[in-house]
Formats: structure tokens, C-alpha cells, sequence
């Protein structure tokens, strides 16, 4: 009986921190537009028969304003038909820049799909430096590929604001 009530007590113990734990975790709606890109590295490619244009490695730099500012740094690979301008894309990205008054790096993975000449992607990053660390990005990524594209999401904060 005596063990009993001292794993109950364990138990809801962690629970407890647990909840605690939780409850500080917080979710903050973001807001940005991807406004102007630099190519940095056109990427090693070829067309194959069916047309489709293959490239491997493409560098970008990328600039955001709005509730994310700063450099995005883009290393792309696709492949997408030249005519139509549909296919895929996908890589890893490293942003480097402000979040209200923090500043820092997040870093990660985007993946994609072109549909005549219009980007719907999504990312999910990681805060690698500065005031970024711990937290994680994840947002979808939409517009055409010669104009602003808007980027929509979420900041997690696993211990809260």
C-alpha cells in the first residue's frame, strides 16, 4: 500500500511539471513577404528529352520584410517543366535576421511544387543562433516565382515568451 501511494505521488508529480511545462510553450502567428532574390549560383542542370529542366545546387539570397526581416539564404534543387514552368522544388534554407526585437538564425528544409510559374512550398526551421535557439519556424510559402511571394506561420517557442 505504502509503494503504491508513492508512485501515485511520483506520478502525479510529473504530471504536474509536466503540465507546467506545456503551458509555457507558446505559438506566435507570423507574417512575411519574400520582396527580391539575388542568384548567387545558377546550380549544375540539364534538360532531358521530355523537356523538363533538372538543376541541382542553385543558390539564392532572398530578402524578407514584415514580421520576419532579413536574408534568406536558399540552396534549391528542381525540377520542373521549361514550357509550363510546373514541377518541384525542394532544399534547405538558412535564414538570417530579426523577429521583432530578437535576432538570430533559423535553419532547415523547404519543399515544394510549381504550378505554371506559382510557388506553394512549406518549411520547417530551426533556431541554430542568437535569440533563435530552441525555437523552431514552420510556415507555408506561396506566390508567383516573379513577384512577392507571402510566408505565413508559426514561431514555437517550447519555453514560452
Amino acid at each position: 500500500m505504502r509503494r503504491t501511494a508513492m508512485w501515485t505521488v511520483a506520478v502525479l508529480a510529473v504530471l504536474v511539471v509536466t503540465g507546467v511545462v506545456v503551458a509555457k510553450a507558446s505559438k506566435t502567428e507570423v507574417e512575411s513577404s519574400i520582396v527580391g532574390s539575388d542568384l548567387v549560383y545558377l546550380g549544375d542542370g540539364f534538360v532531358d528529352d521530355d523537356g523538363i529542366l533538372h538543376v541541382r545546387g542553385q543558390l539564392l539570397k532572398e530578402y524578407m520584410v514584415g514580421d520576419l526581416e532579413g536574408v534568406l539564404h536558399v540552396d534549391a534543387d528542381f525540377d520542373v517543366d521549361l514550357v509550363t514552368w510546373t514541377g518541384d522544388m525542394r532544399g534547405e534554407l538558412r535564414f538570417v535576421g530579426t523577429w521583432g526585437d530578437l535576432e538570430g538564425t533559423f535553419e532547415g528544409r523547404f519543399s515544394g511544387t510549381w504550378d505554371n510559374r506559382y510557388f506553394d512550398g512549406q518549411w520547417e526551421l530551426k533556431g541554430t543562433a542568437g535569440d533563435f535557439v530552441g525555437k523552431q519556424l514552420k510556415v507555408d510559402n506561396y506566390g508567383p516565382g516573379t513577384g512577392p511571394q507571402v510566408v505565413e506561420g508559426i514561431v514555437l517557442d517550447p519555453h514560452g515568451d
